[in-house]
C-alpha cells in the first residue's frame, strides 16, 4: 500500500455528502500507479475504536487526510491516531480545512504538509520528490516541516487548465451504496467548475484560485452515465455555485441530458443570481431541472456592497421572474444574517422578500472562517482574540446556525438571536398550515349551520390552536387571514 486517504468524521447533516475532493486525489493517485485505499469515517460509520482498528490494518508510507473547514478538530484526532499507530509515516493533509489555516492545523498535530490548493498534481509531486530524495522546497504548493519543525511555503502551483483531463472520483473506492441509504436516494454529486473570480468577504472558496475553468459538458455528461452505470441514480446535483457562468456550456448539457436516458431523470443546481436568461431557464426546464439554490444573502442592496457580493437588487428579482415566468423553483435559496451594517429593518426586508416569493427563510449567521476578509476584520476590530479557541468552536459547532461573532456593530448578540428566531419562514410549513385552516374552518361553519353549541367551537379551536377563545363566529373565521 502505498496511499491511505482520510475521510474524516463531520457533523451529522454532512455525513450524506460522499467525498469529493478524496475521490478525485485517489484517481488520480490509482492512475499513476500509485496503490491507493480510501477510510470514510462517515460513510463506512466508524467509531473511534473501528478507525483505529482499520489504520493499523493498512501499513502505508502516506497517509493523507482533507475535509471542509468544520472536520478541524476531527481532522487533528485522526492525524495524531494515524502517527500513534504508524509513528514513521509521512502525512500530509488538503482542502479548506488545511488551506484556511494551515499554521494552526500544523501547530496541534503531526501533519508533515498540507497541500495548498488544488491536490491532484501536487499531491503526486509531493509524494515522488520523497521517494526520489527530491528537497521538498522545489514541490509548488505545499507548506511543510522540516527536521526541525520550521514550516515553509512554497511558490503556489498553477491552476490545472483542463479539467478534462482529470480522471472521473474513484466511485469505486468509496461506499456510495451506504450513501444511498442515508437518504433513501441514489444520487449523485458532481463537480464542474474549479475557480472563483469573485470575492465575497464570506468565502473561502478561493482556495481553487480565483481564474475559473469548466468541464465540458461532455465530460460531465460521460460522468454522470458511468456512474449511472455502476450504481443507477435517482436525481443528481450540480455542487458548484457558478454552474451556469458559461451559458454555452450549461445549453449543451441539457441539449445531451436530453437527447439520452437520463432525459427524465431530476436534478439540481446552484448559482448566482446575475448568470439565468430565459434561454437558459427553457433549457432547464426542458431537462427537467427541479430546482435552482440562488445565493441571495440580503435583500438590501448596502448589504450586498458591504459583503462584496457583486450582485445588484434588480438582478434578484429578475432572476426570481425569470424562474417564476418558466416554472423553475427556487426555494432553496440561501440567505444570511448579521452582516456588517444589519439592521432590524433589513433583516425584515430580506424575510418579506423570502416570504413574498414563497421562498424558505432560515439564514446562516454570517461567520467568519479563515483565510477570508472577515475573518481578518473580526480579528482586526478585536472580535477574535483566541483563534485556535474560536477555530476549536467553529468546528465544534459544526455550521452556521449558531451564532459566534456578531459583526453588525449594531444589534447586540440577544438582539440578533431573536430577530432570527422572529423572521423564520417555511413555505411548506405555512401550507401545511393554510390546508389545515381551511378545513377545519369549513368543519366549523357546518356546527354552525347545524346549530352546533359555541362551546364545541370553543373546543375545537383550542385543541388546533392551543389558544382559547372568546368571540364571535365571524371573528373566527377571518383569524387566520
Amino acid at each position: 500500500m502505498d496511499v491511505v486517504l482520510v475521510n474524516p468524521a463531520l457533523e451529522m447533516r454532512s455525513r450524506r455528502w460522499f467525498p469529493l475532493g478524496i475521490g478525485y486525489i485517489a484517481s488520480f493517485l490509482r492512475n499513476n500507479g500509485k496503490k491507493i485505499e480510501i477510510v470514510d469515517i462517515p460513510g463506512e460509520n466508524l467509531d473511534r475504536e473501528s478507525f483505529q482498528k482499520r489504520i493499523k490494518s493498512l501499513k502505508a508510507k502516506y497517509y493523507g487526510i482533507g475535509g471542509i473547514f468544520t472536520a478541524f478538530n476531527n481532522v487533528i484526532a485522526a492525524v495524531e491516531y494515524i502517527h500513534e499507530i504508524h509513528p514513521d509515516a509521512f502525512i500530509f493533509a488538503g482542502n479548506t480545512v488545511a488551506y484556511s489555516a494551515p499554521e494552526l492545523l500544523m501547530s496541534q498535530c503531526h501533519v508533515n504538509a498540507i497541500v495548498m490548493g488544488e491536490g491532484e498534481v501536487t499531491t503526486l509531486e509531493l509524494i515522488n520528490a520523497i521517494n526520489n530524495g527530491v528537497d521538498l522546497k522545489n514541490v509548488k504548493g505545499i507548506m511543510f516541516k522540516d527536521g526541525d519543525g520550521k514550516m515553509h511555503i512554497n511558490e503556489e502551483r498553477e491552476p490545472i487548465e483542463n479539467l478534462d483531463a482529470l480522471p472521473f472520483p474513484a466511485w469505486d473506492m468509496l461506499p456510495i451504496k451506504k450513501y444511498f441509504k442515508k437518504t433513501n436516494t441514489r444520487y449523485c454529486v458532481i463537480s464542474t467548475v474549479r475557480g472563483c473570480p469573485y470575492n465575497c468577504i464570506y468565502c473561502c472558496k478561493t482556495f481553487m484560485g480565483y481564474k475559473i475553468r469548466y468541464r465540458s459538458a461532455e465530460s460531465i455528461f460521460a460522468e454522470l452515465l458511468e456512474f449511472h452505470r455502476l450504481f443507477g441514480m435517482d436525481i443528481f446535483y450540480f455542487f458548484d455555485d457558478l454552474s451556469l457562468i458559461n451559458k454555452n456550456r450549461i445549453l449543451k448539457f441539457c441539449e445531451l441530458k436530453k437527447g439520452s436516458k437520463l432525459n427524465k431523470m431530476p436534478w439540481t443546481l446552484s448559482a448566482r443570481v446575475n448568470s439565468i436568461d430565459d434561454e437558459i431557464a427553457i433549457a432547464l426546464k426542458e431537462s427537467n431541472c427541479l430546482d435552482i439554490a440562488f445565493g441571495i444573502e440580503s435583500f438590501d442592496q448596502n448589504i450586498l456592497d458591504a459583503i462584496n457580493k457583486k450582485v445588484k437588487l434588480d438582478q434578484i428579482t429578475q432572476a426570481i421572474d425569470i424562474c417564476n415566468k418558466h416554472g423553475l423553483k427556487y426555494a432553496g435559496s440561501s440567505f444570511m444574517i448579521g452582516m456588517p451594517g444589519e439592521t432590524e429593518e433589513t433583516v425584515k426586508v430580506s424575510r418579506d422578500f423570502a416570504q413574498n416569493h414563497n421562498m424558505r427563510y432560515e439564514p446562516h449567521y454570517m461567520t467568519p472562517f479563515p483565510s477570508t476578509k472577515l475573518y481578518s476584520d473580526a480579528i482586526n476590530k478585536g472580535l477574535i482574540k483566541d483563534e485556535l479557541g474560536y477555530v476549536r468552536k467553529l468546528a465544534d459547532q459544526g455550521n452556521t446556525n449558531f451564532l459566534l461573532v456578531n459583526m453588525t456593530e449594531t444589534l447586540s448578540d440577544q438582539t440578533l438571536v431573536e430577530l432570527r428566531e422572529k423572521y423564520l419562514f417555511f413555505p411548506e410549513r405555512s401550507e401545511r398550515k393554510k390546508r389545515s385552516v381551511k378545513s377545519i374552518t369549513e368543519a366549523l361553519k357546518k356546527v354552525m349551520k347545524s346549530g352546533g353549541p359555541l362551546g364545541v367551537i370553543k373546543k375545537v379551536y383550542a385543541r388546533v390552536t392551543h389558544k382559547k377563545y372568546s368571540g364571535s363566529f365571524e371573528k373566527l373565521s377571518n383569524i387566520w387571514e
